[in-house]
């Protein structure tokens, strides 16, 4: 009777650690498979980037961004997210579908822990809505600025700068003043002596 339970019970172990093995090959598979689709989708987003083909960037990027967030890889996705912002600054058509994807990423702000991306997606958004609203680019460059944290500097005087343009694009130049001279402080606490000049011809520019 007792070598019988002793090899039930061997049974029994042998079928749990096969089931163990089995669920972790599964895993590893199913991260393979994560891994392998965004390596792919990365890697026509560059291709299309290259040949400059935006309408495709956007696409890929937009279905890397939506793949990365199934899968809980928030850093991923709030990167290429704002990657979108500079190669198609200068097409106010395509900003709409900028701003659609860097909002499904904000979406997730509570899972995501680095300032670089909390404040990196609204100064990128903010960069979107500056062609399309100023109004909507303020806000957004001032949740930037809350989000942003201090060794972000470089970023956080980033934001001043372009809210001052902001707000001196609508007329309000005492806003816009305050915060040339804000950009200007940090910019020199970083020793960035370019964005410096930046800061203070757009407040002698404000004043003239």
């Amino acid at each position: 009777m007792r070598l019988c339970s002793t090899f039930v019970l061997i049974l029994v172990l042998t079928h749990f650690c096969y089931s163990q093995e089995k669920n972790n090959v599964a895993k590893s598979k199913t991260s393979e498979t994560i891994e392998n689709r965004l390596y792919k989708l990365d890697s026509l987003i560059t291709d299309a980037l290259d040949k400059k083909e935006f309408d495709q960037f956007i696409d890929y990027t937009g279905q890397y961004v939506e793949v990365a967030l199934a899968n809980k890889k928030y850093s991923e996705a709030a990167q290429k997210a704002m990657s979108l912002s500079y190669p198609v600054s200068v097409f106010p058509s395509k900003q709409p579908l900028v701003i659609e994807i860097i909002d499904k990423v904000i979406a997730h702000m509570d899972q995501i822990e680095d300032s670089y991306y909390r404040g990196g997606l609204y100064l990128k958004r903010g960069g979107a809505n500056y062609l399309i609203s100023l109004e909507d680019a303020i806000k957004d460059y001032s949740q930037a600025i809350e989000n942003y944290q201090t060794k972000d500097t470089v970023f956080i005087a980033d934001a001043y700068l372009y809210r001052a343009q902001s707000f001196n694009n609508i007329g309000k130049y005492a806003e816009a003043g305050k915060d040339y001279k804000e950009a200007y402080t940090l910019y020199e606490q970083v020793g960035d002596i370019e964005y410096m000049i930046h800061a203070r011809n757009g407040e002698i520019i404000l004043y003239s």
